[in-house]
C-alpha cells in the first residue's frame, strides 16, 4: 500500500486490481518479449461501450515516482482507445514519463491514455510517435467530464492521423480542462472536410477549458478547422481560453489560424501566436473564423500575454477573408493586433 513496481511484468500486473494504488520504484522499460511483440503492450483497463456493465476502467492511483516507463509499443491499427492505459476513470496519474513511445491505433489513441474520464493526471512526460485514425492525441486521446484535469504535463510526440488530432489531447470535452501544459511535435492530419488538428488539442468544446498552455510544433492538415493551439474553440461563454500561445506554422485548406481554426460563441483572452499561417480560405494570424466569439486581452492582469498574431498569413484560393489577426470576423476583437504580412486573392 501502494503496491512497488519495478519491472514490465509488474507493470503488467496493474490490470489485476484496477482500483489499487501503484508506484514505480525502478525504470522499466517494455522493450521485451512479449511487450514488444506482435501487437505489443496490452492497454490497461477494459472500454466495450458506454454504460456497458462489463467495463472495468482504471480508478485507482498511480505514481510514476520520476522514473521513466522506456519503450511503450502498440500496434493495433483496428482497435480504439490505445495508450499505457486505455481506459481511465477517477484516477489519479502523476509524476509519470513515458519514454520513446511507438503506438498504432484507430479512435482515440494517447500515449499515456486512451480515454480519460473524471480523471487528474499531473506532471506526467511523454515522448515519441504516435499514428491514429481520429480523436487521438500525444498524452491522451479522449478527455472528458467535469473533474478530468490534466496539469503541468508534456507531450514531445509526433502525432499523425486522419483528423481530431492534437499534440497533447485528441479530443476534449463537457467541462473537462487542461492547465500548464505543451506540445512539442508535428501533427498531421491527411483527412479533408473538418480535420479538427490542433498543436496541442485537436477540439475542445462543451464547456471545457484551457489555460496557461502553449504548444510549438508546426501543424498541418488537408482538412479545414486547423489551429496551432487548437482546430476548433466551441465551449461557450464562460469557459476558459486564456494565456495560452503557439509558436509554430499552422498549414490547412480552410478556417486556419495561428491559434484557433474556428471560434464559436467563445472567448479568447491574453493569447497569441507566432507562427506563419497558410491556407485557402478564412485564415488568420491569430483565429481564421471568429463565429460571435470575443478576442480579447485583459490589461490589467499585467502577467498575462498581450493578444496577438506575428505571424505571415497567406491566403491562396479565391474566396479569400485573410487577416494578419483573424480570416473572418462576426464577432469582437478588443485590444488586439497583429504584425505579420497578409497575402491573398480577395477580401
Amino acid at each position: 500500500d501502494p503496491w512497488q513496481v519495478e519491472n514490465a511484468d509488474q507493470l503488467h500486473s496493474v490490470r489485476d486490481h484496477l482500483g489499487a494504488h501503484y508506484i514505480l520504484v525502478s525504470d522499466v522499460d517494455l522493450g521485451v518479449a512479449p511487450y514488444n511483440e506482435d501487437e505489443g503492450w496490452e492497454p490497461i483497463g477494459v472500454y466495450i461501450e458506454y454504460n456497458d456493465p462489463g467495463n472495468a476502467p482504471f480508478t485507482g492511483t498511480f505514481d510514476g515516482n520520476g522514473y521513466t516507463i522506456n519503450n511503450l509499443y502498440i500496434n493495433r491499427p483496428g482497435e480504439d482507445f490505445q495508450g499505457l492505459f486505455r481506459d481511465v476513470r477517477g484516477a489519479l496519474i502523476t509524476n509519470v514519463t513515458l519514454s520513446n513511445i511507438d503506438i498504432t491505433g484507430f479512435n482515440f489513441a494517447g500515449g499515456l491514455v486512451g480515454q480519460n474520464t473524471q480523471g487528474i493526471i499531473s506532471n506526467a512526460v511523454v515522448s515519441g510517435i504516435l499514428a491514429a485514425n481520429g480523436g487521438s492525441g500525444g498524452m491522451v486521446g479522449i478527455h472528458s467530464q467535469q473533474g478530468a484535469l490534466i496539469t503541468d504535463s508534456h507531450a514531445y510526440v509526433d502525432v499523425t492521423g486522419v483528423s481530431g488530432l492534437g499534440g497533447l489531447v485528441g479530443t476534449a470535452h463537457s467541462s473537462s480542462y487542461i492547465d500548464k501544459s505543451s506540445a512539442e511535435g508535428t501533427i498531421t492530419g491527411t483527412g479533408e472536410g473538418f480535420g479538427n488538428v490542433g498543436g496541442l488539442v485537436g477540439t475542445i468544446s462543451l464547456s471545457s477549458g484551457i489555460a496557461n498552455s502553449h504548444a510549438t510544433g508546426d501543424v498541418m492538415s488537408a482538412g479545414s478547422r486547423v489551429g496551432g493551439i487548437t482546430g476548433a474553440f466551441t465551449s461557450g461563454r464562460g469557459s476558459d481560453f486564456v494565456n495560452c500561445y503557439a509558436t509554430g506554422n499552422v498549414t490547412g485548406v480552410s478556417f486556419v489560424g495561428g491559434l484557433v481554426g474556428y471560434l464559436l460563441d467563445s472567448d479568447i483572452a491574453d493569447s497569441y501566436a507566432t507562427g506563419d499561417v497558410e491556407g485557402e480560405a478564412y485564415v488568420g494570424g491569430l483565429v481564421g473564423d471568429n463565429d460571435n466569439g470575443v478576442i480579447v486581452y485583459y490589461p490589467i492582469t499585467n502577467w498575462r500575454h498581450e493578444t496577438f498574431a506575428s505571424g505571415n498569413v497567406t491566403g491562396t484560393g479565391s474566396m479569400g477573408r485573410v487577416g494578419g489577426l483573424v480570416g473572418s470576423n462576426r464577432g469582437s476583437i478588443v485590444r488586439a493586433y497583429a504584425t505579420g504580412s497578409v497575402v491573398g486573392t480577395a477580401q
